[in-house]
């Protein structure tokens, strides 16, 4: 957890597998572009030898749990391009974590900054401003 421990604004997640370094998600409490009592996840990396293995899963899990324990939400962007292999992939994972965002309308090929939220079930009387 770093120099702060668990209470660190922020923090860096790291996935071995052995004594190999195959992933990193970063974890902040405030970020200052969240509303109050929203957390973030981001810089979500993963080797590419262990994609769909798992990894950024474990990753994202980790940070959620870190996050859990002072926010009522968590906040993820991304940028989205309609059409695009990789960003609907993307879009769909994040739905099956349970993260929503606008469902604005897109024309192929145009691009869109997402900013996506998910209200964590321990903390669901939590309100956001």
């Amino acid at each position: 957890m770093g120099d702060g421990g668990p209470s660190a604004n922020r923090v860096l997640h790291l996935a071995f597998k052995g004594d190999e370094l195959v992933g990193c998600a970063s974890s902040t409490f405030s970020p200052g572009w969240t509303p109050e009592g929203c957390g973030h996840w981001g810089l979500l990396a993963v080797d590419p030898a262990h994609q769909k293995s798992g990894v950024a899963t474990a990753l994202v899990l980790a940070a959620e749990r870190r996050l859990a324990t002072l926010s009522g939400a968590i906040q993820i962007e991304y940028q989205y391009t309609e059409g695009d292999p990789f960003s609907m992939r993307l879009h769909k994972w994040y739905e099956k974590l349970g993260f929503a965002g606008d469902q604005t309308a897109l024309k192929p090929g145009q691009t869109i900054f997402r900013r996506c939220r998910k209200r964590d079930s321990a903390h669901s009387a939590t309100k956001l401003r």
